[in-house]
């Protein structure tokens, strides 16, 4: 079985290649997902998929919306999700609040484990 491991957080380092590369090495049975880490790409998407805007707000507010439709879906189906914040935390605000959906299914799964261990 392979394990499925999301990768989230700061796209301004090279941390998951080194992570692969390891993992790679070591023959490890792991499937890795993560964000668009070309920056550019990521800051872009909503505009290319739903149309051009003038205004920079919603420029970036398409981009935000798509980003996270793409992180809650990897979070979702992983395994175990590495969260890497960068240098400075108002940056990652989007991470914070995207990974706050993963304590929510831990509190679930672990509600869940608890429930059918007393059934």
């Amino acid at each position: 079985m392979d394990w499925n491991i999301y990768l989230s957080g700061e796209i301004h380092s090279n941390w998951r290649e080194e992570i692969i590369e390891t993992t790679e090495k070591e023959h490890l049975p792991i499937k890795f997902f993560g964000p668009v880490t070309d920056h550019d790409a990521s800051d872009d998407c909503g505009v290319k998929i739903l149309g051009h805007e003038e205004n920079k707000f919603w420029h970036d507010n398409k981009g935000a919306k798509i980003n996270a439709i793409r992180t809650r879906k990897g979070i979702e189906q992983s395994d175990i999700v590495v969260v890497k914040f960068g240098e400075k935390y108002e940056e990652h605000l989007n991470d914070i609040f995207n990974n706050k959906i993963l304590l929510i299914l831990f509190i679930v799964a672990i509600s869940f484990v608890i429930y059918s261990s007393f059934r």
